[in-house]
């Protein structure tokens, strides 16, 4: 966009977060700093921690951790403890339709909003 400037913690935060995004792992501050070091060592100036903060700030906006768990098709109750496959985008999420093998509800859990993908037993 003409006239839009970024700056250097901006652009790497938002190439951090793309990737976390797009590779299917955690985001969080740990792997965050992981991507941004590999920007550093090609010679990127910016501040890590700004940086970081931003990508933090862009996950608070509209991404959510999803979870996969198997449940008892008659009682709906759950098999198992919920586990982590990947962070998913948040509009993405909320316009999947639910089959007759699985049910995607978002609910809270660790005191964030999670996705969550129940599964249902055979």
């Amino acid at each position: 966009m003409e006239g839009v400037e970024f700056t250097g913690e901006q652009l790497a935060g938002q190439w951090a977060f793309n990737v976390a995004l797009d590779s299917g792992y955690v985001i969080n501050e740990q792997g965050l700093e992981i991507h941004l070091d590999v920007l550093a060592q090609v010679g990127a100036s910016f501040d890590p921690q700004t940086a970081v903060a931003h990508a933090m700030r862009l996950k608070k906006a509209g991404v959510i951790d999803r979870y996969e768990v198997t449940a008892d098709r008659e009682t709906g109750q759950w098999l198992g403890e919920p586990q982590f496959m990947a962070s998913v985008r948040r509009s993405d999420w909320v316009a999947k339709q639910d089959t007759a093998q699985a049910h995607f509800v978002m609910c809270e859990l660790s005191d964030e909003t999670q996705a969550i993908e129940v599964v249902f037993a055979e």
